[in-house]
């Protein structure tokens, strides 16, 4: 009976996506290797450089997860270069990135983002990775007519709607965040200022205890000169 591995970790990717770019590169695997071949090298290198507490993963496992992570970054991929085309000078690398981000959300299976920022860097130049822009593939089916300026028109405004979308959204949980701090603060001076309240209260009971002690009836010099000298002090204060 199979059972369903755990999701990976970070970790887990980053290891994956190293062995895999290694394997993919290495000529020892031949010019041309068999599928099982390959995806072999790859769960037999992976699960031996694995940290012993991982779990352990198999040939599917491991094929499956490259191949969701290939299709993000490929993803990914054609959107940068689509804003790339929009903007061919002056804007950058994090402006292209970010509205490359906002455009990928307007495919369904990505409308929560980017998940494979951890491993972009590493596989983003890799040529089996940037070879074929699906959403230039897609657009070309059914707008291969249109105008280029309309067509450009009509990115760039999906792109600005992604983008101010994102920034709402944004702008929107910050402006709770404010509020939650402006009211924890609230309560917390509120919460401050009862326990100083207390205290003063506390404070006067103490010394209205030492107000109406009887100096004549404790024998102690000592005591009693202390005790004469904390009703002058409390006197000095409240008449001050």
């Amino acid at each position: 009976m199979f059972t369903r591995s755990t999701g990976y970790s970070t970790n887990e990717d980053m290891l994956l996506c190293q062995v895999y770019l290694d394997v993919s590169k290495n000529p020892i695997t031949g010019v041309h290797p068999s599928r099982d071949h390959f995806w072999g090298r790859v769960e037999e290198t992976y699960n031996n450089a694995k940290d012993e507490c991982w779990e352990y993963r198999n040939r599917r496992s491991v094929e499956c997860r490259i191949k969701v992570i290939e299709k993000a970054i490929r993803k990914l991929n054609g959107c940068v270069r689509q804003v790339e085309n929009l903007h061919s000078s002056g804007a950058s690398d994090t402006y292209i990135i970010n509205q490359a981000k906002c455009l990928l959300m307007q495919d369904p299976s990505y409308k929560k983002g980017f998940k494979f920022d951890h491993v972009w860097d590493m596989l983003k130049d890799f040529e089996k990775f940037k070879n074929v822009d699906l959403w230039k593939k897609k657009s070309d089916s059914t707008s291969s007519q249109r105008p280029i300026g309309l067509k450009k028109a009509k990115l760039k405004r999906k792109i600005d709607e992604g983008f101010s979308s994102a920034m709402q959204m944004v702008q929107s949980k910050n402006n709770r965040l404010v509020e939650l701090l402006v009211k924890s603060s609230a309560d917390r001076q509120q919460d401050m200022e009862i326990k100083d309240r207390a205290l003063k209260v506390k404070e006067f009971k103490e010394e209205n205890k030492i107000l109406l002690s009887n100096l004549d009836s404790i024998d102690d010099p000592n005591i009693r000169e202390f005790i004469r000298q904390e009703q002058k002090r409390i006197m000095d204060k409240r008449s001050q």
